[in-house]
């Protein structure tokens, strides 16, 4: 379901889309659960291509795009660990695991994970990916925990939000 909802988001911000304006719309989707068997907790950031690329740029004073390899996934790696945190019951930051990046033309999406996690009753999301660059960028979260769903928005200036399973 969270992939459908992904690409009606991606198909809305095309049609939304004008010629003078080529990507008019700043919009992350994150999904967050856990692997049956492995027990790990997954963390899948999509976010348009464009928009990592411009973020990148701007933070490293360089032309970081997806085309430069090593170093645009170690630069990715280091913005999203800064920008998206999660702490847990007691509000320890949940250590992630930065597993890789895809790149398929206009989408990045990136794979972090927290091996054999311990689920919580409550866990604490912040997510302030692409808000430094996009002022009307919303990020929207889902986190599927011992089967229940709970989605949270974040916009340009929003506090981290706790989610109770």
């Amino acid at each position: 379901m969270g992939h459908r909802l992904f690409r009606a988001i991606v198909v809305a911000a095309s049609l939304l889309a004008t010629a003078a304006h080529p990507h008019g719309f700043h919009a992350a989707f994150t999904i967050i659960d856990i692997d049956a068997k492995s027990g790990a907790l997954h963390v899948v950031h999509r976010m348009f291509t464009q928009d990592v690329e411009t973020l990148l740029k701007a933070r490293t004073n360089a032309a970081v795009t997806t085309r430069s390899g090593a170093s645009f996934e170690a630069a990715l790696e280091s913005y999203i660990r800064a920008a998206f945190i999660l702490r847990d019951e007691a509000g320890a930051a949940v250590p992630l695991t930065w597993s890789h990046v895809t790149v398929a033309d206009d989408l990045v999406v990136a794979h972090l994970e927290v091996p054999r996690h311990a689920v919580s009753k409550t866990l604490t999301v912040d997510s302030q990916l692409l808000m430094e660059t996009n002022p009307d960028q919303v990020n929207t979260v889902n986190v599927t925990l011992n089967g229940d769903t709970q989605t949270v928005v974040f916009r340009d200036g929003d506090k981290p939000k706790a989610l109770h399973f």
